[in-house]
């Protein structure tokens, strides 16, 4: 029989036993069988299996070869990928729970980056079983991370439930305050836009409304024939349709009262330099100040067409809105 790799030699001479590696179940490195922590990421490694053929079930030592031990080597399937997902078991002792809590607020970090956002929200949905009785301050930062993986998908509801779950958690975190507001807002425009009620806007991959690049010349140019004219082209149908209507209706009043006669009367006198009978009665103030309220809804319109069309071509072209990943740092 031909001698193996494991069995020693005839003149005396040991060779060294075949070396078996396994996958570290974080980072892929392999690792000699029997070592306790990946000398890569120090990761804990999982227990070795015993080798076919041992006898008793207990792995077989080097220093007795056997031939089942050869044939396990020769035979093994290649190690398997590193796992993306959390473990089943949980283990129950305090301080090997909190070793997997960190282990897994790692991979859940190292699954974000890779854009496994999926099987990081289920590897943190698995940390806050495991921080169960924690103090409700220890568990805020995990409802922060699950609120950041629902924002880069652009489900904004769940974003907020989970950012609103970390700020009661821990109030004096500014950090979830502020991103409760943001996806609050977000909502908002996201509804609006559904609803129809906001014009002028559209919804991008992330479910974040982007408005359409305006000219804040044409906007100003159409509201100077017709005020409210600017803000309809800007998409501010409310706004757009107010200044109208204030303006038309302040002109109507004006036309239909005496005193519009009498400015019409003295306006004919003055332009074809005869008399006209009843062209000299003094006009009433009330008059005087429906113009000047037509004019300042004029001069208000002229303007804001002008100044949203400019914010919203601002808006148009920048990166969009940033949401602070602080707290993914374990």
């Amino acid at each position: 029989m031909r001698p193996d790799a494991t069995t020693p030699d005839i003149g005396g001479g040991s060779s060294m036993p075949h070396e078996r590696e396994a996958a570290c179940p974080l980072c892929g490195k392999l690792n000699p069988i029997g070592n306790r922590f990946c000398g890569n990421c120090g990761t804990k490694m999982p227990a070795a299996p015993p080798p076919v053929g041992a006898a008793g079930g207990g792995p077989a030592l080097p220093s007795e070869p056997t031939m089942a031990m050869r044939a396990a080597d020769l035979g093994a399937p290649p190690p398997s990928p590193p796992s993306t997902t959390a473990p089943a078991a949980l283990p129950t002792d305090p301080i090997a729970r909190e070793r997997e809590r960190e282990r897994l607020l790692t991979l859940a970090n190292v699954q974000r980056m890779r854009g496994q956002t999926k099987d990081a929200f289920a590897t943190l949905t698995t940390v806050l079983t495991l921080m169960e009785g924690a103090a409700p301050r220890e568990r805020a930062i995990v409802h922060e991370q699950m609120g950041d993986l629902m924002a880069t998908q652009g489900n904004w509801e769940e974003a907020k439930k989970a950012f609103g779950e970390a700020k009661d958690a821990d109030p004096s975190r500014a950090a979830a305050e502020r991103k409760y507001a943001e996806a609050s807002l977000r909502l908002a425009e996201v509804r609006m836009a559904a609803s129809g009620a906001m014009a002028g806007g559209n919804l991008d991959a992330a479910g974040v409304v982007r408005r359409t690049k305006r000219n804040a010349g044409t906007a100003m140019l159409l509201s100077f024939f017709i005020p409210g004219l600017g803000q309809f082209a800007n998409g501010q149908a409310v706004k757009g349709g107010l200044c109208l209507a204030v303006y038309v209706l302040t002109l109507l009043a004006m036309n239909l009262s005496p005193d519009g006669q009498v400015v019409y009367k003295q306006i004919l006198a003055f332009t074809t330099g005869r008399e006209v009978p009843g062209a000299n009665v003094p006009v009433s103030p009330i008059f005087w100040m429906l113009l000047l309220l037509a004019f300042a809804v004029w001069v208000f319109s002229l303007i804001d067409a002008a100044l949203v069309a400019g914010q919203m071509s601002r808006d148009a072209g920048d990166g969009g809105p940033v949401i602070d990943k602080s707290g993914w740092e374990v």
